[in-house]
């Protein structure tokens, strides 16, 4: 009995339909059959007292035309033709609304992909309780998905964290003993190969705290975050242009800080000239890094930020590099709402630019 009465989608178009049917035909039949001769009574009944001067008696309604030539009512054709205007009509506007109606559900399920692509760990995302039984479950299924998602992707920074933490020690015993031994040129790539590891796990580290940090998205001065890094920069001995308008973004600030620094790191280590732009166009906010080195290969543009790839000659083991730091800095982006985007300048030299949601 309880699935008779459910409250399903079916349900809800087969009741749609029907209304939709029925009052178009109820108002088409009223319009045209019933509603009609009255009126065409009517007027004939004014044009009567009119004819008859004043102090004539009331008329006498005539529902029906003496004579063809007094007959206003239109053709069969006409009767017809606005009938099922009217008719198409409200079934029009029916169809509208139910598309809308039930659609909302479908725009429900897309806002929430959208979410879970750039924060899986964010509060369950679909109201279980509201819509159809097929909407109640596919929001159930979707918000056990999300939690099964949270769930591997905690257990994979605990992992990683874990490993990387854990790598330490033995890195730590492999320095102790090397600096026991002679100097030597093979000892000292030693150290070199240590640096770079424990580099790595360092990013790694920072990266896996940024992510499961729940730090709330706010409204952020995109300008003063850009130039007070600019400043702290330049007070280490980099000279770096700078140049914008006030421009603020909704995000989280600690994670907007990280994807500026890493970007202006890349500029003051592997180019020339590096500058820095804050725009404004339309709903986004703009922060351009740009440099004047070597620049990247056109075919090479999208590896540059996939995870531990790093560009030869520019970009090399040499260079301390770790090949995380634009990844990280498009997954922060994306995080926040935002998008990054590399391209070389004409002339020569890169291009990175940040893009943000206006707050």
């Amino acid at each position: 009995m309880s699935r008779l009465f459910a409250d399903t989608l079916f349900k809800r178009l087969f009741v749609l339909m029907w209304l939709a049917l029925i009052a178009s035909h109820f108002i088409g039949y009223f319009a045209f059959h019933v509603s009609a001769p009255f009126v065409s009574a009517a007027n004939d009944q004014s044009q009567s007292s009119a004819a008859a001067g004043p102090g004539a008696g009331p008329a006498l309604p005539a529902l029906r035309p003496s004579s063809p030539a007094q007959d206003e009512l239109p053709s069969p054709l006409a009767w017809l033709a606005g009938d099922y205007a009217i008719r198409a009509l409200v079934i029009g506007l029916a169809a509208w609304l139910g598309a809308m109606w039930l659609s909302k559900p479908m725009r429900r399920l897309a806002d929430a992909a959208r979410i879970l692509g750039t924060s899986p760990s964010a509060v369950p995302l679909i109201d279980e309780t509201r819509g159809t039984q097929e909407v109640r479950q596919t929001a159930r299924i979707f918000n056990r998905m999300q939690q099964r998602l949270t769930e591997r992707f905690a257990a994979r920074s605990m992992f990683l964290a874990a490993v990387s933490h854990d790598l330490r020690t033995p890195l730590t015993r492999i320095r102790l003993r090397l600096e026991s031994l002679p100097s030597d040129p093979l000892i000292e790539r030693c150290y070199a190969d240590i640096n770079e590891m424990n580099a790595l796990l360092d990013t790694i580290l920072v990266y896996l705290r940024e992510e499961s940090d729940a730090e709330p998205r706010q409204r952020v001065d995109i300008y003063a975050l850009a130039q007070s890094l600019v400043e702290d920069m330049t007070e280490a001995g980099h000279s770096i242009a700078f140049d914008g308008v006030p421009a603020v973004a909704y995000g989280q600030p600690k994670s907007l800080l990280r994807c500026l620094s890493n970007l202006l790191d890349n500029a003051v280590h592997y180019g020339k000239e590096p500058e820095v732009r804050v725009s404004v166009e339309g709903g986004r906010v703009f922060a351009d890094v740009l440099d004047r080195g070597p620049g990247i290969p056109d075919n090479r543009l999208e590896q540059v930020i996939k995870p531990f790839f790093r560009l030869e000659p520019s970009r090399n083991r040499n260079s301390g590099g770790t090949g995380l730091g634009l990844h990280i800095v498009r997954e922060l982006a994306e995080r926040n709402g935002g998008q990054l985007e590399i391209s070389n300048r004409p002339g020569g030299g890169l291009r990175a630019r940040l893009s943000m949601t206006r707050s």
